[in-house]
């Protein structure tokens, strides 16, 4: 399957997927895809943010992160918290995804990259995933809404 960076141009093209990866989690629950354009053409304008796709016309996948200086250290971290999602025909291809993103934040410079999962979107096996890969669990998230 092909794997290439996003251009701004194809970020509408990610919304069936948002509405995809929206509708696997309670914990997801308001997507709004202007402000989701927006922010992607800034963080792509300013080469701190990349998204990978998966496939070609049709987007089976996506991934997408931001690298920074980790406040307390400035050593450049990487983090694909902010989505990370492959349509279930297209499972298995996921790793693919992950491994340019290495390479990315690799290329960047990054010292570490964090990585997060929903705890109601598979935990256990990306539990085992990550931990192949060699993460260690570090914190638990907690949110409030309020």
């Amino acid at each position: 399957a092909e794997i290439r960076a996003a251009c701004v141009e194809d970020l509408p093209g990610l919304d069936q997927c948002a509405a995809e990866f929206y509708a696997s989690s309670r914990f997801l629950t308001a997507f709004n895809p202007e402000a989701f354009r927006a922010a992607w053409t800034a963080l792509q304008d300013s080469g701190a943010g990349v998204i990978f796709l998966l496939g070609g016309a049709e987007i089976d996948g996506a991934i997408g992160g931001v690298a920074y200086p980790d406040i307390n250290s400035g050593a450049l971290v990487a983090t694909t918290e902010f989505f990370w999602f492959v349509r279930p025909a297209m499972r298995g291809h996921g790793l693919a995804l992950y491994k340019r993103f290495e390479d990315w934040a690799r290329a960047k410079g990054c010292r570490k990259i964090q990585m997060v999962y929903l705890l109601d979107s598979m935990p256990e096996r990306l539990d085992r995933i990550y931990q192949r890969l060699g993460f260690q669990a570090a914190e638990v998230h907690y949110v409030k809404e309020i």
